[in-house]
């Protein structure tokens, strides 16, 4: 994309600096669909997807 490792390198880490790491709990909902479209579930029924997001850890974004 940039053409050139230095660039690159330098890129990500002005990207990266300042970050901060968010740790999330439970599977995703992009696996979970994944799971249910390629099995299906047993009784026929739709599983309810809950949001978890509400329980991150680390300080304001």
């Amino acid at each position: 994309m940039f053409g050139n490792p230095l660039l690159a390198s330098a890129a990500l880490d002005r990207l990266t600096h300042h970050s901060q790491f968010i740790e999330m709990k439970g599977e995703s909902y992009r696996q979970r669909q994944r799971r249910l479209s390629h099995h299906g579930s047993i009784t026929g029924e739709k599983e309810v997807l809950t949001d978890t997001t509400s329980e991150k850890k680390g300080g304001d974004i």
